[in-house]
């Protein structure tokens, strides 16, 4: 799965474009991607990945990187895999690049 193009607030992906936040977890992508305290990143905002096998973990934290994540998420998800955090255009690089051939899933914030 790759990602075709990215602009801030918008996305596409195979074909079809995405206007709000997401998680890409090959073969599937779930839309839209909230979280409960909205540019704050919290384990149990990543509940529908969590039972999933991964050996890297990408977390674009928006266009201009205003996204924070806590550091319980790189305490609880370091001892599985490896996690990486990057301004969204830097995250979508990584993802195209390593996906083909690494267990990857990508939580994307689209905007600011």
């Amino acid at each position: 799965m790759m990602i075709e193009k990215y602009s801030f607030g918008n996305i596409l992906i195979s074909g079809k474009t995405y206007t709000s936040d997401l998680i890409i977890c090959p073969p599937k992508i779930i839309h839209p991607w909230w979280r409960q305290e909205g540019h704050f990143l919290q384990i149990i905002d990543l509940q529908d990945i969590l039972a999933e096998f991964f050996d890297l973990l990408i977390i674009g934290t928006g266009y201009y990187g205003r996204m924070k994540v806590a550091k319980e998420v790189l305490r609880d998800l370091k001892k599985r895999a490896e996690i990486a955090i990057e301004i969204t255009p830097s995250a979508i690089e990584l993802f195209n690049k390593v996906s083909e051939y690494r267990k990857t899933i990508a939580c994307l914030h689209l905007s600011c």
